[in-house]
């Protein structure tokens, strides 16, 4: 770490090295001051070129407090963990944070939608380069008393929501069913499960009967399995992302971005993300979900165009 008084003249103030992910090469380190319970804490993230779940390049957080121009882990917090995976998808990288007007809100982080491992093939398949969606960073208290770091979506992507297409309550089976045919390949979806039903939910977003991206939430509400399409692109990734979590409310919440390449998945008040290109453009798509229970379920399901 680097100091300064002036922005001009800079001295080293002190190393770390307290992370045990030494998979890869440490890339685009990024220091950010988050307010919880009124108390100030620093949050370091990391940019890591291999050796994550997907096989390639991720990024990790470590939060703790930056004093006397130095950095410590808090372990507490951390549940005495060196690190935590900040996108559980393949494809998030090198975020950076900045502010918008407002000096007292939160940083904002924008990554590179993209993984090491096949970035320089995708112009060979005539696929875009893209950034993700910004997402406003936080800190939120679990119950085990561990800190986990926020990421939300600016509230700005609502500008560009043209029409809603469905609000409520769906009732769901054991039987695979339907809830939207011919969707463009632009919308947000947002998913609310009561962890009282004791059912597995899965959903399938397909497109000419292919499934893009399957998401699988246990009957517990403690874990999920978010799968995507195999192709050429990815035959040497892996096609299956996980994590186990403690539910945030009595709900479990998940909200889905897609952009016709990409979908951002934010699950758990924001706590659990995953990132995902797909391997083509995406338009009329098809939605559908089941659940793993012999009795009918009701899901709150909201969904924009």
């Amino acid at each position: 770490f680097y100091t300064s008084d002036n922005l001009k003249h800079w001295h080293l103030s002190s190393s770390f090295t307290d992370c045990d992910f030494r998979a890869g090469a440490w890339e685009c380190p990024d220091l950010v001051t988050i307010e919880i319970d009124s108390m100030p804490k620093s949050v370091l993230i990391l940019s890591i070129d291999d050796g994550f779940a997907s096989g390639g390049s991720g990024v990790v957080y470590i939060i703790g407090d930056f004093k006397n121009g130095a950095f410590y882990v808090d372990r507490k917090a951390m549940q005495n963990k060196s690190h935590i995976v900040l996108d559980k998808g393949p494809d998030f990288f090198a975020p950076q944070s900045f502010y918008n007007c407002d000096k007292d809100a939160n940083a904002i982080i924008l990554g590179w939608l993209n993984n090491w491992k096949y970035a320089k093939k995708m112009p060979d398949k005539n696929l875009p380069m893209l950034q993700s969606i910004p997402r406003v960073i936080g800190l939120k208290r679990a119950k085990d008393d561990s800190i986990l770091l926020t990421q939300t979506p600016v509230s700005a992507l609502k500008q560009y929501v043209n029409k809603k297409l469905m609000s409520g309550n769906l009732q769901v089976s054991s039987l695979k069913s339907s809830f939207c045919k011919n969707l463009s390949g632009c919308f947000l979806l947002n998913i609310l499960l009561a962890i009282e039903h004791k059912a597995a939910y899965h959903l399938n977003i397909d497109m000419d009967g292919e499934c893009l991206l399957s998401i699988s939430v246990s009957e517990s509400m403690t874990e999920v399995c978010i799968e995507r399409s195999r192709s050429e692109l990815f035959e040497n990734m892996p096609e299956q992302f996980k994590s186990t979590f403690l539910p945030l409310n009595s709900d479990l919440d998940i909200k889905i971005i897609a952009d016709h390449y990409s979908f951002e998945i934010f699950i758990n008040q924001f706590t659990e993300v995953f990132s995902l290109r797909s391997h083509c453009h995406f338009d009329n798509l098809c939605l559908s979900h089941h659940i793993s229970s012999k009795q009918e379920k009701s899901v709150f399901i909201e969904l924009e165009n």
